[in-house]
């Protein structure tokens, strides 16, 4: 179980790459058709490849009790066969997608890109490459060379995963409130069921490389922020910046290698903003499709996807759309294209209802952190027995005040500028404001002040909302270098 071996890593690296390849792809063209390509194809499906596949091996639970390779090809059947059909029907050749998996490397463009630097951000941008470089490769290390050790990875993934691997499938109604060794299936269980279907092809449980893909998804969470900052700004210095934020951030090594869900999380809410930022400049409802995917995934990662991320982001988008005074004509179009919305309608319907359905029928709620009623609802006072404990927090034993100084000069811009200000620049900031505000209210308002005082949560809560304002901190770079 706790055992390393080149051979196995190298194994598991390929199943993590390769396993996905058909399905990420096959489902992009399916839903997307010819809309991405490239290296942006690649990039954008990884992040939906996992999803496809186990909330497939999920819903099948509801018809037939077995998640095993044998139903993995299924899935690929499946979508090869969907593909064709649609391909029929609209009468288009098939081999014409291959065209989109070509990668055309920019280099000439790259070079441009560090030619234009001046003389100190060429010194910086190769100091932060280094920098990301050593991060990434120490945190890999450690990663798949060390087993779990956080009580989370354990209880809540680790056990869940174990038991689906052995019995090989889910019971999704059930007598007891026990299931999955454990009563926090209150816990989306998609992670533990994809660590089953991996070891499944890895034909060994292993806790050490089951958790390779909270690596992975970090990792290339910090090329998706790169990349969407090159794309915006054509500065190196500008796109290598926010993950240098990042990585500076205390809790990011923590949640970069161990198998809790809060990076995961953090990392699909910043696809989600980002795509709704593109919706937003460019009024494409496909792109608007895209984030509902991506939004209603996030849903299910842990509960705070649900009732924290989910909800707030799209309270964020709803308050933006009312202050710009689009509210009505964006629902309206979306509407008005019926192909749209029955697609939308079925990633509802798939990624999003079947969980619900089986947390209502055995009446769990969505948070077993709470144990009771008072924790939940507003307390009778304000708890600001809190505040004498952010100093130490923020300026103390941790380097939050690395990233409290650049949300000082994000301010000082916003507010320098604030008649000239277009909205639709600064829409990340939004989601992040709601996001942190909510945690914040949280602490202050319910029982919940206690994880501030006995330094539980707190640390990671806001280590995820600063990184999601990390992540667009390119844009308000960019946008007021312009000015």
């Amino acid at each position: 179980m706790f055992n390393t071996s080149i051979l196995l890593l190298f194994k598991a690296l390929i199943i993590n790459i390769f396993l996905p390849l058909i399905p990420w792809i096959i489902f992009i063209w399916i839903f997307f058709g010819k809309k991405f390509s490239g290296f942006s194809l690649y990039l954008y499906s990884w992040f939906l490849w996992i999803w496809v596949i186990i909330f497939s091996l999920f819903n099948i639970q509801f018809i037939h009790y077995w998640v095993w390779i044998n139903e993995y090809l299924l899935l690929l059947i499946l979508l090869t066969l969907s593909l064709l059909i649609k391909n029929l029907i609209l009468k288009q050749n098939i081999f014409n997608y291959f065209a989109l998996l070509k990668i055309k490397f920019e280099l000439k463009q790259i070079k441009e890109y560090y030619n234009s630097l001046s003389k100190t951000q060429k010194y910086f941008s190769f100091t932060f490459l280094l920098f990301i470089f050593s991060f990434m490769i120490i945190s890999f290390l450690f990663n798949t060379n060390f087993p779990s050790y956080a009580d989370d990875s354990f209880w809540n993934w680790n056990m869940a995963s174990i038991n689906i691997y052995n019995d090989g499938w889910i019971k999704l109604f059930w007598d007891k409130i026990e299931i999955l060794w454990r009563w926090r299936l209150w816990y989306p269980i998609f992670f533990p069921i994809y660590k089953s279907i991996f070891s499944s092809f890895l034909w060994i449980w292993s806790d050490i490389y089951t958790k390779l893909f909270q690596w992975m998804i970090f990792f290339f969470g910090m090329i998706f922020i790169i990349k969407i900052t090159l794309q915006k700004t054509k500065n190196i210095f500008y796109s290598l910046i926010p993950v240098v934020l990042i990585i500076w951030l205390p809790l990011t090594f923590f949640h970069s290698v161990e198998s809790y869900m809060e990076m995961s999380s953090t990392i699909y809410s910043i696809i989600t903003i980002y795509f709704l930022y593109e919706f937003i400049l460019t009024k494409d409802y496909e792109i608007l499709s895209l984030w509902i995917l991506y939004w209603l995934i996030l849903a299910n990662i842990k509960n705070e996807g649900l009732v924290v991320y989910l909800s707030w982001i799209l309270l964020a988008f709803l308050v933006f759309l009312i202050l710009t005074k689009t509210l009505k004509s964006v629902l309206l179009e979306f509407f008005k294209n019926k192909v749209i919305f029955i697609k939308n309608i079925f990633f509802v319907l798939y990624f999003f209802i079947p969980f619900l359905i089986v947390r209502f029928v055995n009446n769990l709620s969505l948070n077993p952190v709470w144990n009771n009623a008072a924790e939940i609802w507003i307390s009778s006072k304000l708890h600001t027995e809190i505040f004498p404990i952010f100093p130490t927090i923020f300026f103390g034993m941790d380097n939050y005040n690395l990233i409290l100084i650049w949300i000082g000069i994000l301010i000082y811009l916003l507010l320098k500028n604030i008649k000239k200000l277009n909205i639709n620049n600064i829409w990340p900031i939004f989601p992040w404001f709601f996001i942190f505000i909510i945690f914040f209210l949280v602490f202050l308002l319910t029982e919940n002040y206690e994880f501030v005082l006995n330094q539980t949560t707190v640390n990671r809560v806001f280590t995820t909302s600063f990184i999601i304002i990390a992540a667009f901190y390119w844009l308000t770079l960019h946008y007021f270098n312009e000015k």
